[in-house]
């Protein structure tokens, strides 16, 4: 078989109240497309933002189920990536609303270059415009992974981080990642909003005490032009 000879196949997902109407077109290593939907079932059960888990998401919810059917089977892992590419390019050009975020061949570093070519230049002129319902599902993806943790959440992560120490290496690239680095007024708001009402120890006082009174010290000696003050004897 030349480049890549272990065996793939490629597939593609279909819904069991539409089993004509094709969503998503991929390929995989295993003997059956049905281990590759395992995979994808997961993923989108645990929480996936891409297109493909939205789609089996709605799927579930409305008490369906995806299917996987072969496309085409007996191929090496090269060749499985120029077919998939071909079966995407295919079922787009017919108006085929797939929930491929590629246009295929993913994973493949030695694909042929002349493939590739191909693809770009069938491509060439003809635009590539998205539809308003696709502009939403994207709009609202980026919404949902912006979406501020609950405060259960938070405190989850934070018990999960309690008696984890970080080594004196790693405090030492954050503080060099932060040096010189101003906060935004977004996130000193957030900082004040965050301690507000939360009360303060005699020791955090003490240490902002003799912190301030560190700065004011020096900046009493500063003149306007950084010229430093004369100190009286």
């Amino acid at each position: 078989m030349g480049q890549g000879l272990v065996l793939a196949l490629v597939y593609a997902l279909t819904s069991s109240n539409e089993p004509d109407v094709i969503r998503y077109i991929g390929r995989t290593k295993f003997d059956t497309p049905n281990k590759r939907l395992s995979v994808h079932l997961k993923q989108a059960r645990s929480g996936g933002v891409y297109h493909l888990h939205n789609w089996i998401r709605k799927i579930e919810s409305d008490k369906n189920t995806v299917v996987a059917h072969i496309l085409e089977s007996g191929l090496s892992w090269n060749q499985s990536a120029e077919r998939e590419i071909y079966w995407i390019q295919y079922f787009k050009q017919k108006g085929v609303d797939l929930t491929n975020m590629t246009s295929g061949g993913d994973g493949a570093p030695s694909l042929l270059l002349e493939s590739r070519l191909r693809m770009s230049v069938s491509k060439c002129g003809k635009g590539h415009s998205q539809t308003e319902e696709t502009r939403k599902k994207i709009s609202s993806t980026r919404k949902e992974r912006n979406i501020i943790p609950s405060v259960e959440a938070r405190q989850k992560m934070r018990l999960a981080k309690l008696g984890k120490s970080i080594s004196q290496k790693t405090r030492q690239k954050i503080s060099n990642s932060t040096k010189g680095k101003k906060a935004s007024p977004a996130a000193i708001a957030a900082l004040v909003w965050r301690n507000k009402n939360i009360p303060m120890s005699d020791v955090t006082k003490e240490k902002i005490r003799l912190s301030l009174q560190k700065y004011y010290v020096k900046e009493s000696t500063i003149l306007p032009g950084g010229r430093k003050r004369k100190q009286n004897v």
